[in-house]
Parts: structure tokens; C-alpha cells; sequence
């Protein structure tokens, strides 16, 4: 029914597209595609990588926190899936909701590095949620409670940094540069994300009841990292919008 509905839109116009000699829309091969990209290096890799962190803090949660209430609280599978997918849905809902909206509003307001912020700000935030859960891992409700703003926290970017790619590249380039995006995030999420967590937990804690320590520290680290990796491309994510963007 979607695929139906989409079908009806009309295709939107062209904005910010490289121009041909004679004026027109120029039309760019795989070369002339690769040079726009690197010429954007530092922003587009910034973001697909921090994304690429992001994704792993998201995967890890989603593989492993199940795992952890029930092997750890004994929760039964439908206890788990209830609770956790309440957590998923509100926190997800709430976490992209803000984050696009106070990028918009930074956005606004002149930040250039509006979307990159939010990553960087929301990344740490999810650090302090999720580390902080550590330290209630006795009680499985207040762990829960934590998890909350942890997930909020992991979904604020998600809409804004495609945005943010988008801004900076002429248009003929936008797609090819949204599907080098989605694939290192998706590429490193899914082989990472359920992989550390089960790594530490075999061959560094080497017990079963470690669960909750592995996950933890996956988490905490991943989203540690996505915000530094966030935070080191805002400068040269504003001089890509402004070179984009230049009467703005």
C-alpha cells in the first residue's frame, strides 16, 4: 500500500544541482562522482562513520539487552519483549522527534553544524544514560528506566544526518552519497554491534552472568566514540555548507 501511495507523488525539483557549460544539469559519471565525495570527505565520512558507531550501539542493545533480563532477572520471553519494546517504541518515537526538531531549530538559528551537533550531543548523552545503567543493574526496573533515555538518546541523529548529507552535496551526488552512508553504518552495525558484546563476554568476563558488564561497556564505548567522530567533523561540515549554501 505504501509502494502504491509513492507511486502517486510527483518527483520534486532539482535544487542545488551541478550545472553543465551550457547551463544545464550536468550529468556526472562514477569518476566525477567519486571527486564530489572526496572533495567532502571529511563531512561525509564523519557522518557515515559516526553513524557507523551509532548502529553499533543500536544492534548491541537490541541483540543483548533481551538477553540480559532474562538470563540475568529471569525475565520470561514475553516479560522481555513487552517491556523492551516499550522502551524501544516511546524512546525511539520521542529521541527522533527532538532530535529533528532541534535541528531544525538550530538549523535556523545559523548553525551550519546543526545535525552533526545533535549527534555529537546526543551520542554523550547516550554515554551518561547507558553508563548510568550500569550502576542499577541489581534492579531490572530501574535498568529499564535507564534504557529509556539511552534509546532516546540513539535515535535523535537518525533523520537529521540524512538531512545533513543532502545539504552539503549537488544533487546529482545525493543518492550515491546516502548509499555510501547506509552501507558503512549498516556494514559495521550489524557485524559489530552483536559481535563485541559476545566477544567480551566469552574471552574477557568468561562467564554467562557477565552479560550485562560486556553490554554496558559496549555501549557506553561505542556511543563514547560516535560522539567524538561527530564532534571532529563539524568544521569541515560547516565549510561544506557554506560552500554549498554560500548567501545563506
Amino acid at each position: 500500500l505504501v509502494a502504491l501511495w509513492v507511486w502517486t507523488l510527483r518527483e520534486p525539483s532539482r535544487k542545488n544541482a551541478k550545472l553543465s557549460a551550457s547551463g544545464g544539469h550536468a550529468q556526472l559519471g562514477i569518476g566525477a562522482t567519486v571527486r564530489e565525495l572526496t572533495q567532502r570527505a571529511g563531512s561525509v565520512l564523519g557522518i557515515s562513520f559516526g553513524q557507523m558507531v551509532q548502529a553499533i550501539t543500536l544492534y548491541a542493545f537490541m541483540l543483548w539487552a533481551p538477553v540480559f533480563f532474562q538470563r540475568v532477572h529471569g525475565w520470561t520471553a514475553q516479560q522481555t519483549g513487552t517491556r523492551l519494546g516499550l522502551v524501544v517504541l516511546f524512546g525511539g518515537c520521542i529521541g527522533m522527534y527532538f532530535g529533528g526538531r532541534l535541528a531544525d531549530r538550530w538549523l535556523g538559528a545559523g548553525r551550519r553544524d546543526a545535525a552533526l551537533r545533535v549527534g555529537a550531543i546526543s551520542a554523550f548523552g547516550g554515554f551518561l544514560a547507558f553508563g548510568a545503567s550500569a550502576l542499577a543493574h541489581a534492579s531490572p526496573l530501574l535498568t529499564l528506566a535507564l534504557f529509556l533515555p539511552g534509546v532516546a538518546m540513539l535515535a535523535m541523529p537518525a533523520g537529521s544526518l540524512y538531512a545533513a548529507l543532502q545539504m552539503i552535496l549537488p544533487n546529482q551526488v545525493r543518492g550515491q552519497a546516502v548509499a555510501f552512508y547506509l552501507f558503512v553504518a549498516n556494514l559495521g552495525g550489524l557485524t559489530l554491534g552483536p559481535l563485541v558484546p559476545a566477544l567480551l563476554n566469552d574471552y574477557v568476563f568468561e562467564s554467562e552472568a557477565a552479560v550485562g558488564t560486556s553490554l554496558t561497556l559496549t555501549l557506553t564505548c561505542a556511543t563514547l566514540i560516535a560522539s567524538a567522530v561527530f564532534a571532529s567533523a563539524l568544521g569541515s561540515y560547516r565549510r561544506d555548507y557554506e560552500r554549498m549554501h554560500p548567501t545563506r
